[in-house]
Formats: C-alpha cells, structure tokens, sequence
C-alpha cells in the first residue's frame, strides 16, 4: 500500500537584511556621510565608531521592503561620550523621505543591545544610496560618538505575518534568540522540524482487487 508522509514543523519567510552585520568583513557594504569608516578590534570583536554628531553609517538594502511592513532595526552599541545621546535610525521611501525612529537619551555608558520598529509608509528603497541609516547624535552637539558592535534589520511582517508581529525585542528574541544574524534575503525556509507524520495511507492492494459489479449484498459478478 502507499504511504504518504511529510515533515512536521513551521515555515517561515525569513531574512536579515543588512549585510556584513557584525563587521566582519570590515567596512563591506557600510558607508558614511562624513569621515570614512574604519574597523577596530577588541578581544575579536569588531566595531566601528562614529567621529561626531553628525556622521551617520549607512549601506543599500538590496531587498526592497514593501509598504505597511513593521521592520525591526536592532543595534549592539555603546556610547562614547559623557554627555548622552539620541541614536536615530532612517529608512528611504521609494516616493523621497524617509521613514525613521529615534532611541531617546542614552546616558549609560555600558554596552547595550535595543531596537526600533518602524512600520513603512512606502516601499523602501533597494536600489539607491543610503537606504538605511543610523546616526548617533544629541541636538547638533559636537563630539558625541557611539562604538557600534552590529546592526540587524528584519521585515517583522514577512517573518510573522500581518497582525502578528512582535510589538518589543523581547517577543522578539524567544523566536530568534542569537545576538546577531548573517545577511539572508528573504525566502522560505523550514524552522524547527519535530519529526516525520503519516498524512494517509492507501489500504487498497491493487494485486488483490478483482473488477465486476457489486450487488447489494456486497457480492461481486463479472
């Protein structure tokens, strides 16, 4: 007889969109407004520090983002300076602007991992210059900087689903627990398989079955 069986467990569209999100590969794929990046290393760790208020990084996301998706922006960083700091964090529309948020006043100066979401007004660009862009900054002072240690970017939407997104990094991070991932475009993978079902079996033996007419009472005449 013939067994039909599949893989039980959850599908998801899944993707990270910023590359080379940890700085491994150095300054790849990151530009700036203003100095030119470099890459330091601390305990094989890799980061980069902005020079001033001003200076923002950014990189093309080759993946466009489609309108109405809620993006999660996460950022490892810490600042470096005494005086505290807004980071502010840009996406740009298709139609010009940008779609942004802001992370407010960070007076403490440990190491620090949070996140923004932004939900699109307008597809976001994947074909221009700048993207995406995090500037750390405080009202135009001069000399405020941040060490940056990752950033990651994630269509919450495309992963979970209109309607079910996760609304802070917390919900977030009980699906995707690791301190960072590598750049994957959008597709479908298999998450988490539990094992192996029998969706239904055919009970026929074709080599025992025999043709003609059943009567009513279940007999069978040629």
């Amino acid at each position: 007889s013939a067994v039909i069986r599949r893989i039980k467990g959850n599908t998801s569209v899944w993707g990270q969109y910023a590359k080379n999100p940890i700085f491994a590969d150095g300054t790849a794929n990151w530009g700036s407004n203003g100095a030119a990046l470099s890459v330091n290393s601390n305990g094989g760790v890799n980061f980069v520090t902005t020079s001033s208020s001003s200076q923002s990084i950014n990189q093309v996301l080759t993946d466009a983002i489609p309108k109405g998706h809620k993006v999660l922006i996460v950022i490892d960083y810490k600042r470096n300076t005494t005086t505290p700091l807004d980071v502010l964090f840009y996406l740009r529309k298709s139609s010009g602007g940008f779609d942004q948020a802001i992370i407010y006043n960070v007076a403490d100066s440990n190491r620090r991992v949070e996140s923004v979401i932004i939900t699109t007004t307008d597809a976001i660009m994947s074909t221009t210059s700048s993207s995406l862009l995090v500037c750390p900054m405080m009202n135009g002072a001069s000399g405020l900087t941040a060490i940056i240690y990752s950033i990651n970017v994630f269509d919450l939407t495309a992963i979970f689903g209109a309607g079910n997104e996760p609304s802070t990094l917390e919900e977030f991070k009980r699906s995707c627990p690791d301190s960072y991932y590598p750049y994957c475009k959008p597709e479908i993978r298999n998450m988490r398989a539990l094992g192996i079902e029998t969706v239904s079996a055919n009970a026929i033996d074709k080599d025992s079955t025999e043709s003609g007419v059943v009567n009513a009472d279940g007999t069978i005449v040629d």
